[in-house]
């Protein structure tokens, strides 16, 4: 079957963009694609329908710079090319990230191919490649001057486990295909008896009622693909909004780079520092959702671009409950940060205790609103510091 021409500019475009961001520094949702295809006869149910993530997950960019509303990232997979905007305290400038999937771009599986895929081939197509930038200020402890530091991360995500998505089960699958593979080998059969009776007859009159037959029972095989798509999709979004808090495990890292601006032809690229982590959630009937959290980032024992003391290693750990639904959800988030500091400056290490509240309101079926306010303890429990911070998040379909 030939690619219609706007599958042909989703490849190229995200063959660009894979490039763009391999060359840097450096969970499902259904829905009904409508396609231009020349032979509509050819196009299946399963053609057009693609698993989507029953939830939009934060950029794992922006996640490794800190800058998300919950600091326990909450686990889930995108299917389209996604936006994100990060506002963090009070400033007016927002962060910028992008997010994409090479490979779900690249190969556009179909709900037919997907749920006859082999569990490598179904975590591969999950891979994740985001980048994101961030302002920051930091604070030089011996002159008490503040200073702006940018930032540059890319990170890859890959899930590792997805709760069994009964949409997507080859016995589903199958069981929906039946009444359209009847209808369109019905089809194919009047199609050659219409073809033979043709040959023999030239009568104008019978000709006319011979393609008159056959455009009927095109028609109806076209309703009965149509049927099949509505009804799918109708149990494909009850089931999304039943199980928007769908059980999985992730894994994800990547680098922060920070530059200066001095000219226009140079950022002044330097490394600042690298993060994994590993991140689960478990869902508790259809409201409940249980995610937790273990990262570990490393930084260069001194940054130039970065005037002020800084720890090489930082672990952080925490857990996250959120209650709601697919359009709208509120957690609760208490998490430890740990700051271990370069041996020789003698100098102990320092741990955050944060307690987070906030959530997700689903603007429209592509656009996402969260938000978060994060408040800072010692480990004494002494309060210290106060962050609100706002994401939107754009799905580009």
């Amino acid at each position: 079957m030939k690619l219609p021409l706007q599958h042909l500019i989703a490849r190229a475009y995200a063959t660009l963009l894979c490039c763009f961001l391999f060359f840097a520094p450096s969970a499902g949702q259904l829905k009904l694609c409508a396609q231009i295809i020349p032979d509509q006869t050819a196009v299946t149910p399963t053609d057009e329908v693609v698993p989507k993530s029953l939830s939009i997950p934060p950029t794992p960019a922006f996640a490794l710079l800190g800058i998300t509303p919950s600091e326990v990232i909450k686990p889930g997979t995108v299917r389209d090319f996604k936006v994100d905007w990060s506002l963090k305290s009070y400033r007016l400038a927002p962060n910028l990230a992008l997010e994409a999937q090479p490979l779900w771009l690249l190969y556009r599986y179909n709900l037919d191919r997907y749920s006859k895929a082999s569990w490598i081939e179904k975590s591969l197509s999950t891979l994740s490649v985001s980048a994101g930038t961030n302002v920051n200020t930091f604070t030089n402890k011996i002159t008490k001057s503040d200073s702006l530091v940018y930032q540059l991360a890319y990170a890859l995500k890959l899930n590792l486990f997805h709760e069994k998505n009964k949409l997507v089960e080859k016995v589903y699958v199958d069981s929906l295909m039946m009444a359209y593979k009847d209808a369109r080998k019905n089809y194919k059969l009047k199609e050659r008896e219409v073809a033979k009776q043709l040959k023999k007859t030239r009568d104008k009159k019978k000709i006319f009622e011979l393609e008159t037959e056959l455009a009927y029972a095109k028609r109806e095989m076209k309703e009965t693909r149509k049927s099949i798509s509505d009804e799918y999709l109708s149990h494909a979004d009850d089931y999304s909004k039943r199980r928007w808090n769908a059980s999985m495990l992730e894994v994800a890292g990547g680098q922060v780079f920070s530059y200066q601006r001095e000219t226009v032809d140079s950022l002044n690229l330097k490394r600042a520092g690298y993060g994994v982590w590993l991140n689960g959630g478990y869902g508790v009937g259809n409201n409940w959702y249980f995610t937790g959290m273990l990262k570990y980032a490393a930084f260069p024992k001194t940054d130039t671009l970065i005037v002020s003391l800084q720890p090489v290693k930082d672990i952080l750990a925490g857990i996250n409950i959120r209650y709601g639904s697919l359009k709208y959800n509120f957690f609760m988030e208490w998490s430890m940060d740990t700051k271990l500091f370069d041996p020789d400056l003698e100098i102990d290490g320092l741990r955050r205790n944060s307690l987070s509240f906030g959530g997700d309101l689903k603007v429209s079926p592509i656009v996402l609103l969260s938000y978060g306010i994060r408040t800072d303890f010692n480990k004494k429990l002494q309060f210290k510091n106060f962050i609100p911070i706002a994401n939107v998040t754009c799905l580009m379909r």
